[in-house]
């Protein structure tokens, strides 16, 4: 086989290049294009225009991969140009077509349709449920491995992988059972295949979930190779597979990537839709996974890829529509920015009762957004690292799964679509305004670094505890009634903004968590660890001075650390205890304090001490929206028509506010108008 496909790559690579150029010519109401080898020489495709509701043909789901080079086919005996992923694929892809009689046509995205004519574009992303769903069969491309050969043997073994990966789940490393003989001493070459097929890029695209999910019968082809859709998937998804045999080896084989959620939507998906029971509800009457159109473009925005800001949308269209028929009829837009309105509206108008509806809203507040998009609508395009706060993209993540979620209003969420396009309007309370606005947190170096023995990672250790300490001092001598340290009998008076008592201020850093794993966190324990960093502190700004005399030829660099240093600085330089960090009151507090590093600090003008999301500013305004789980910060902008409108600034975690508490205030409800 392999002389078959060398010489039609061959032909494939040669003879379209001197053909004219492929015109398309538009489709009627209904139709499609379908492509069919030539039965001549097997490569060179014929492009036919048929009714979807009348024909037999299969589909194909593939990466497109970089567009920067392409290559040229015979399409109609005129020249065709693809990406190279399409391109590789075509010679199995005709060879599998001729084993039918007549050849049997396939449908590929890329050459069906007219990539030149947006309209046209449009009204086919919108039948793609109707094709992937017809289609008798969905050939899912993961491209050609480094060795090819090594291919057959990992199917043999996937079984294998698989049980044992079943046996050693949860399983502790020192009492997990020995490999079978199989998986033992397996080569690196081999790990090489795995990773192609396991980690492939095929299960980080947007555009495969609904591809793969729709299909009546999909199957993975590697070359010549077919594999299973339901085990390499489920392979693919599996953590316990992360790093079992290149760790314990040694392989000089790059190690498998951890698995991701992103590894196994596809596979997840496809499975709750083909669900024969169609159980639409768990036990506690919610929706179940992946049931509705809100869930399923949140988890596909968080985790998979595509190449378009569009994409996000008409990338799960198909799916959206399988989901509820009446989605999203009015999606064809050439902007972005109206196409991410239309959708968020639709979202908001039709799961406002869903758990995860504000959870959508609060993904508005990343880092970076299209500056077209209004407050209230997520930039689906940019919802990873580095574009969304760490380590939880809302404030709601922050709550400990072993305490009382947050729900700052027990009310009703009451949502209308605005007089705009770009409108929505709420019911809220408005509780505060801010007052003032702390520094942004100093960059925290991982644990590791306090106890690397590498000089360079020291002096970055050293700045970084001493930027800490002086950032917490300044903070608490702006948001506390006394200041810290040696002026805690000062009281300072600033009429813009209330102080707030140390209990408000350590349990705001902690989000009023107490326990954290086996260490209790208190207020006298908020105190020896920061007393503790003010002395390293000290300590270590002495160590940089005589790191600086060594440089510069002061300071002989064998002097004895008892010469410059006293017993009692030498025992807080003992780095020893930091390696004990899941004891570590210290790093507890830390770690809790560094999650704060994509939000901003605050104090109000009525003594209340939180935060939100950065951009926030003084004569911002702290309310309380029916239904929020979590405060929000919010900013009156232009009045419309005489009218007043806001915007979201952020969602906010303000102590006493968190559960319930303005329910029990005597504050106005009002509509708040969001722009």
């Amino acid at each position: 086989m392999s002389g078959y496909i060398d010489s039609t790559l061959k032909k494939l690579s040669t003879d379209p290049d001197e053909l004219p150029a492929l015109i398309y010519h538009p489709l009627a109401a209904g139709q499609i294009r379908v492509l069919v080898p030539n039965l001549t020489d097997g490569l060179s495709w014929t492009l036919e225009v048929s009714s979807n509701t009348d024909l037999t043909f299969d589909a194909f789901s593939y990466c497109w991969g970089p567009q920067t080079e392409t290559f040229a086919i015979n399409c109609n005996g005129h020249q065709l140009r693809v990406h190279h992923n399409l391109y590789t694929a075509l010679p199995y892809l005709a060879r599998r077509q001729l084993e039918s009689t007549p050849a049997q046509p396939i449908w590929i995205d890329a050459v069906c349709i007219n990539q030149a004519d947006d309209d046209e574009k449009l009204i086919q992303i919108g039948l793609m449920n109707q094709i992937y769903t017809k289609a008798r069969k969905v050939w899912a491309w993961l491209g050609l491995a480094k060795d090819q050969s090594y291919v057959p043997h990992i199917l043999s073994l996937l079984p294998q992988i698989t049980a044992y990966n079943a046996a050693v789940a949860g399983v502790p490393r020192h009492l997990k059972p020995e490999r079978p003989a199989e998986l033992q001493e397996l080569s690196p070459v081999f790990w090489e295949t795995v990773l192609h097929l396991f980690r492939n890029p095929w299960f980080e695209r947007v555009w495969v979930v609904q591809e793969a999910a729709l299909a009546k019968d999909i199957t993975f082809l590697c070359g010549e190779h077919e594999l299973s859709f339901a085990i390499l998937s489920k392979a693919a998804a599996d953590e316990a597979f992360t790093n079992w045999d290149l760790q314990e080896q040694g392989k000089e084989v790059d190690n498998i990537a951890p698995a991701q959620e992103r590894h196994g939507i596809a596979y997840i998906v496809r499975n709750l839709l083909k669900d024969k029971e169609d159980k639409l509800h768990d036990h506690q009457g919610r929706v179940r996974l992946l049931k509705n159109p809100l869930h399923a473009i949140s988890i596909m925005a968080d985790n998979l890829k595509c190449f378009a800001p569009q994409d996000r949308i008409l990338g799960a269209l198909a799916l959206l529509k399988e989901m509820d028929p009446y989605s999203m009829h009015d999606y064809g837009s050439n902007s972005t920015a109206k196409l991410y309105i239309r959708f968020s509206q639709y979202i908001l108008s039709t799961s406002v009762r869903d758990f995860r509806w504000w959870r959508y809203i609060n993904s508005s507040f990343g880092l970076m957004r299209t500056k077209e998009l209004p407050s209230w609508v997520p930039d689906l395009h940019h919802q990873i690292s580095p574009h969304v706060c760490h380590p939880n993209k809302d404030i709601a993540g922050f709550c400990h799964r072993d305490t009382t979620p947050y729900q700052a209003s027990t009310l009703t969420t009451a949502f209308a679509t605005g007089n705009r396009l770009d409108e929505i309007a709420l019911r809220a309370r408005v509780v505060d305004e801010i007052g003032m606005v702390h520094p942004i947190i100093p960059k925290m170096l991982e644990p590791t670094y306090y106890y690397d023995t590498k000089v360079q990672r020291h002096e970055e250790a050293f700045t970084s505890v001493i930027e800490m300490v002086d950032w917490e001092t300044t903070v608490a001598e702006a948001a506390l009634i006394q200041g810290s340290g040696e002026n805690k009998s000062v009281s300072a008076v600033n009429t813009s903004y209330g102080r707030v008592t140390m209990d408000t201020y350590w349990r705001t850093f902690l989000r009023d968590e107490g326990i954290d794993g086996e260490i209790e966190l208190n207020e006298a324990t908020w105190h020896d660890v920061w007393d503790r960093l003010r002395e390293m502190a000290s300590i270590l700004r002495k160590s940089r001075e005589l790191l600086r005399m060594v440089k510069a030829g002061e300071l002989d660099y064998n002097t004895p650390q008892g010469e410059v240093y006293t017993p009692a600085e030498l025992a807080l330089l003992d780095l020893e205890p930091w390696k004990q960090l899941h004891v570590n009151p210290m790093y507890a507090i830390l770690v809790n304090v560094g999650s704060l590093r994509d939000r901003l600090l605050f104090n109000t003008r009525d003594g209340r001490f939180g935060f939100t999301s950065k951009g926030v500013q003084t004569g911002d305004l702290l309310c309380v929206l029916n239904g929020s789980p979590t405060p929000h910060v919010v900013r009156k902008t232009s009045d419309r028509e005489g009218e007043e409108r806001y915007q979201f600034v952020g969602d906010a975690y303000v102590h006493e506010l968190m559960h319930g508490e303005v329910d029990d205030m005597r504050i106005e409800e009002r509509e708040l108008v969001f722009v």
